[in-house]
C-alpha cells in the first residue's frame, strides 16, 4: 500500500533521501513510501532503522546483495563481501 506522507513524515523522509544523496557518491531514485504492517519478507539484505521524535515508527531500506556491494566498491574503491558486507550494510 503506497501512502502520501504530510507533515513531519515528509519532512523526515526527504531528509533520508536528502542524506542518502549525499553519503553515496552516485544518484539515487527512491521509490515511494509505503506503510507496511504486515511481516517483512526480506529475500537478500536490508537494515532496519528505528525512527523516535515527533514521527516513530520503523525504515527499512532493503535491495539485493548486489546493490549493496555496488555501493561498497563506489564508496571503498573495494568489493565487500560476506561478513564485511553484512557488517557494511548494518551501519549504513
Amino acid at each position: 500500500m503506497t501512502i502520501n506522507v504530510a507533515g513531519p513524515l515528509q519532512g523526515m523522509v526527504q531528509g533520508v533521501q536528502e542524506a542518502v544523496q549525499v553519503v553515496l557518491p552516485f544518484p539515487v531514485v527512491c521509490n515511494p513510501v509505503e506503510s507496511i504492517e504486515a511481516s517483512i519478507l526480506q529475500p537478500e539484505m536490508g537494515v532496519l532503522v528505528g525512527v523516535t521524535g515527533d514521527v516513530r515508527g520503523r525504515l527499512v531500506l532493503e535491495a539485493p546483495v548486489s546493490v549493496f556491494s555496488f555501493i561498497s566498491m563506489s564508496m571503498f574503491g573495494m568489493q565487500l563481501e560476506g561478513e564485511m558486507l553484512e557488517s557494511f550494510v548494518g551501519v549504513i
